[in-house]
């Protein structure tokens, strides 16, 4: 009984310590390899307390329960212990996810039979009772395989031993502490397995592996977090070479020495073992410059001067560069110094020759004014003058040879030339631009070295090097932008002449000039974009405006037709069609029509015109609008659908995609006179990322595209520059106005789609859609007004509109066809009526949306807060206002109608409001 208390004990103290390692790991979750750490412990916390349950069990069947939840935790100790070492030695490769599910089919089927023992035998043979204890514990006699999973476990914490070994006797001795600990996390599973299975165990049979594993990470935890080192594989030790004369310094994300090259060693004076582990304030605290700059968390380059013993002082360029895991979390920072301090001296010693140059010509000009006077010492004086030149001259070559370093490390490629072309000198950058080596470009002709490499239209590169010829015989400069064809880049080439001349035997000696070619490949990049931008701004705000003009005059211009069409309804309805003023009607009734009609087409290719989207098939668009489109082309057109199989599903409005067909077809057959084919084809796509680069606005994914194909006359390309502007058409005067593909335009845009045109002269026109495929179902097509179904009703309404003409058609039809109607010019008319009455029942507000001083919604809201059962239908000539429009959708809980509208239109939607 003592020894079942103590493992229980034992056992729960194990989970309790795993679980415990597993919130520390949470805290430090950033670290890659945390994860499977915490996956490791968490498998052992199970494994540890389903042991609690099994050995304290009364009853046999209950133990054998929780040795089944056991072995969850014991097939999942091998590989989560595998998965942390692969991920903890830099194996991410071998984590891929085939090759997880590789290593997991074992495990998988193991606990498939686990759970299934009683059918098979196959893990435990056998399954007995031992009575000798308190409390019965089952004896096992072990299946074919339970020995399978054995040797399969074993073999997994055998590789994961190896790797880890592997890796400790490859690192530094930075990681000494580390592998102390590792080498305990390796070695204590071993252990556990070894005693149990010679039969060592301190507390009887009791398996010890979860004691073992426990053991394991609290050696991980220690040797991995404890520390705050950054990896057992260095981030930044592939950065440090040993032999580097650079100063090189690896600091840690809490700002300790990681590690630090000889030279670091040398200048600092401490070696590796008494700085690593240190912080910087104790090792660098000689350097109060350069620790200033330690803490930063962003990229620093800059030079420091740096104050050495014996008072020597010195200069270096510091660059500090952060190292970031995986998640881009701050793991630590590299610290690189380069001792600039002969270069600073150089900068120096030239500036004292120069001075001392300056200083001997003085002197000598001063002896020269001297010379009739002091002729005794003017050869004493030349000897001191020749020696100061020849001083003079060596400083001069120095500082020349410096001077060439420094042109050498300039991007810009740097020719010197005479004036015959033939280079002379070039700098290195003719060698990273990978055009030929120095010792092969001199004595060359210059033209030689861009001419063949660039984009040569009517040899106007040969007219710039004559042009520059005779500029330069001017004293003037010239300069050339042209493109390198096999680097595809743009060079900048500027010829600048050196105006010195000199004699030399009474001949004038030849003049030189420089030829500097710089790479501008960027630049011009930038410019081609930033002009792109401007188009599309300029684009935008030409439709914008044409937007604001379209919104502006569709509220009044559809109050206007409102009256005019539903009086010429009632009219009509009052005539025999055979009477002469019904065929006037009539006629007014269709010019009204084609007025509202463009009103539509103005907001929609402003993109104002409310959407009601529906995810539809569009094959069965076109299957409705075939006969129609037939006799809309005319019989001297072929028509050819071609309607792809499984097509996919898109959400757009179908009425105003039906117009977006109905205007390619009719400008397609405008473009063939004399007869032709027309094909609409429609298709699954799937467009990348180069189509999309290449067609700017689209992103990559599924599509659904419709295409529209003709054989027509074509188009130039300046005509298709401007194809969907506002009013801009190539046919006759009185044809067209202008507005149908600038429709397909915005309706397109407004669906979220795009839409591309390919033509030229007398090759046909083709028209591509590309529409986003939807994965929901699709939906029924709405039907299609009854234009002679005029319902009736009994119900109570209030009129709320402020024109006049309007709100006396609305109410003249609703009393027409039984609804009791009041009448309201504004909100607060509306509300006293709503006060007046209300004890009545109201059962329908009609209230225009843009009115004076209370709109609609306010009403609206007023309304609802009084009487939540009245229903509301709203009514505007002007979409275009929060309300009623959403990103260009009609909001599906806003019953709203459009003006104009017709009488039947009216009696339909409030009957339809009315019976929601």
């Amino acid at each position: 009984m003592h020894w079942q208390y103590s493992s229980l004990v034992l056992l729960v103290t194990a989970a309790t310590v795993a679980i415990l390692f597993i919130l520390f790991a949470w805290r430090r979750r950033h670290v890659p390899y945390t994860v499977p750490f915490m996956l490791l412990m968490l498998s052992v916390a199970l494994w540890s307390l389903a042991y609690v349950f099994e050995l304290g069990s009364p009853d046999p069947g209950i133990k054998v329960l929780w040795a089944n939840i056991k072995y969850i935790g014991v097939v999942s100790v091998p590989l989560t212990w595998l998965f942390f070492v692969l991920m903890y030695t830099k194996r991410e490769q071998w984590l891929a996810f085939r090759k997880i599910v590789l290593f997991t089919i074992i495990p998988f089927i193991t606990l498939l039979l686990v759970w299934t023992n009683n059918l098979h035998g196959l893990i435990w043979s056998s399954i007995g009772q031992n009575n000798s204890s308190l409390s019965p514990m089952p004896v096992l006699a072990h299946g074919a395989w339970f020995w399978v999973h054995t040797i399969y476990s074993y073999l997994l914490l055998l590789l994961a031993s190896l790797l880890v070994l592997e890796a400790l006797i490859r690192s530094s001795h930075l990681y000494r502490h580390q592998t102390v600990g590792l080498l305990i996390s390796v070695l204590a599973p071993w252990t556990g397995i070894v005693l149990h299975i010679i039969g060592l165990t301190p507390l009887s049979d009791m398996d010890m592996t979860p004691f073992a594993f426990t053991l394991t990470g609290f050696a991980l935890a220690w040797s991995v977090f404890g520390f705050g080192l950054l990896d057992i594989v260095s981030t930044a030790r592939g950065e440090v070479i040993e032999s580097m004369s650079d100063i090189v310094i690896v600091i840690n994300a809490l700002n300790r020495i990681v590690d630090l090259n000889p030279a670091a060693q040398h200048i600092i004076g401490v070696t590796a073992s008494e700085a690593i582990g240190q912080p910087t304030t104790k090792v660098l605290a000689k350097w109060p410059d350069l620790l200033a700059h330690t803490h930063s968390i962003s990229e620093v380059h800059l030079e420091i001067g740096i104050n050495e013993k014996e008072g020597e002082h010195r200069y270096f360029d510091l660059t500090i560069s952060p190292l970031n895991d995986q998640e881009n979390h701050l793991t630590g920072k590299l610290l690189v110094l380069r001792d600039i301090t002969k270069r600073k001296q150089a900068e120096e010693v030239l500036q004292k020759a120069r001075d001392e140059l300056e200083r001997q010509v003085e002197a000598r000009t001063t002896e020269l004014l001297g010379a009739n006077e002091h002729l005794k010492h003017e050869i004493q004086d030349r000897v001191h003058a020749e020696e100061g030149l020849r001083e003079s001259l060596r400083l001069i070559g120095r500082a020349k040879r410096e001077w060439e370093s420094t042109v050498d490390s300039l991007p810009q490629l740097i020719c010197l030339m005479d004036n015959q072309g033939t280079i002379l000198r070039v700098n290195r950058a003719v060698e990273r631009w990978n055009l030929e080596q120095v010792v092969n470009v001199k004595g060359r002709k210059i033209h030689e070295l861009v001419h063949h490499r660039c984009i040569d239209p009517g040899c106007y590169l040969r007219d710039f090097w004559l042009q520059a010829w005779g500029e330069l015989a001017c004293g003037r400069s010239a300069e050339l932008e042209v493109e390198d064809k096999i680097m595809e880049r743009y060079l900048h080439i500027q010829v600048q002449p050196i105006s010195t001349r000199t004699r030399r035997e009474g001949e004038e000696t030849a003049s030189y000039a420089v030829v500097v070619l710089d790479d501008i490949t960027e630049r011009k990049r930038a410019e081609r974009e930033i002009a792109a931008l401007e188009e599309q701004l300029r684009q935008s705000q030409k439709m914008e405006a044409i937007g604001r003009l379209a919104g502006g005059i569709a509220h009044d211009f559809n109050n206007l037709l409102t009256p005019i069409i539903g009086y010429a309804q009632l009219a009509m309805r009052t005539l025999s069609p055979s009477d002469p003023m019904h065929a006037d009607l009539q006629e007014i009734e269709n010019s009204a029509d084609r007025a509202a009609k463009l009103i539509r087409q103005m907001m929609s290719f402003s993109r104002r015109q409310p959407l009601r989207p529906q995810v539809i098939n569009i094959n069965n668009i076109l299957l409705d609008l075939d006969k129609m489109l037939r006799r809309l082309i005319g019989e001297h057109i072929e028509l050819i659908t071609l309607s792809g199989l499984d097509l996919g599903s898109v959400k757009v409005d179908p009425s105003q995609f039906e117009q977006v067909i109905v205007n390619l077809v009719v400008n397609a057959r405008d473009a063939m006179h004399k007869g032709g084919k027309l094909i609409i084809e429609t298709s699954n796509v799937i467009l990348d990322k180069d189509y999309t680069y290449q067609n700017g606005g689209i992103l990559p994914g599924k599509y659904v595209r419709i295409t529209v194909s003709d054989n027509g006359i074509g188009m130039s390309e300046q005509v298709k520059a401007r194809l969907f502007e506002p009013f801009f058409t190539t046919k006759e005067e009185g044809k067209g106005t202008g507005l149908g593909l600038a429709t397909c335009y915005g309706i397109i845009k407004q669906s979220g789609g795009h839409i591309l045109v390919y033509s030229e002269p007398g090759q046909g026109t083709t028209f591509k859609i590309y529409l986003q495929c939807i994965e929901d179902v699709v939906g029924s097509l709405p039907l299609r007004d009854d234009a002679g179904y005029l319902p009736k009703g009994n119900e109570t309404v209030v009129v709320v509109e402020d024109q006049q003409l309007v709100r006396n058609l609305v109410v003249r039809i609703l009393r027409e066809h039984g609804y009791t109607v009041m009448e309201a010019g504004n909100g607060d008319e509306a509300m006293h009526i709503f006060n007046k009455h209300a004890e009545e029942k109201i059962h329908l507000l009609l209230t225009d949306v843009v009115m004076p001083h209370m709109g609609g919604k306010r009403l609206a809201k007023l309304v609802k807060t009084l009487r939540s059962d009245t229903k509301i239908l709203f009514t505007s000539g002007y979409t275009d206002n929060a309300l009623v429009l959403h990103h260009g959708l009609l909001s599906p809980d806003i019953a709203f109608l459009e003006k104009p509208f017709s009488p039947g239109a009216l009696l339909r939607k409030t009957r339809e409001v009315l019976d929601m």
